[in-house]
């Protein structure tokens, strides 16, 4: 079953509104109870340092992830007629509205390669 999400903007904050639209298609009937897309933002970061004195020096490397957003995006589920999904090829539209402190998306290195941070977000 093919899938698609677009996004009316590739820009959007904090406390604003995500308007766009999942689009799939269906070769044959399928049993649903529900259709539903879920946005999720995660914050990635990894340092590599040393520590300890000249022969007693070791690399380490430090990694944590931290999940900032988990929530569903109302999508319009009228196909669903009797637990039941036709086959054909579907657009259902979404808005929701994005909770305000939400921080932006970014990437950040540092003095090495290995040194960096992130926050992303996805839609699935």
């Amino acid at each position: 079953m093919p899938l698609g999400i677009s996004l009316d903007s590739n820009i959007f904050q904090a406390g604003s509104t995500l308007d766009g639209s999942v689009y799939f298609d269906i070769s044959k009937e399928v049993a649903a109870k529900e259709c539903v897309a879920v946005l999720k933002g995660y914050e990635h970061a990894r340092v590599e340092y040393e520590e300890g004195t000249d022969a007693n020096r070791r690399e380490r490397t430090a990694m944590a992830t931290r999940q900032l957003i988990e929530m569903a995006l109302p999508i319009d589920d009228t196909m669903i007629i009797d637990g039941k999904i036709a086959a054909g090829k579907y657009q259902m539209k979404f808005k929701v509205d994005l909770p305000e402190g939400l921080p932006s998306s970014m990437e950040a290195s540092g003095r090495s390669f290995s040194d960096r941070c992130s926050i992303e977000y996805e839609i699935r």
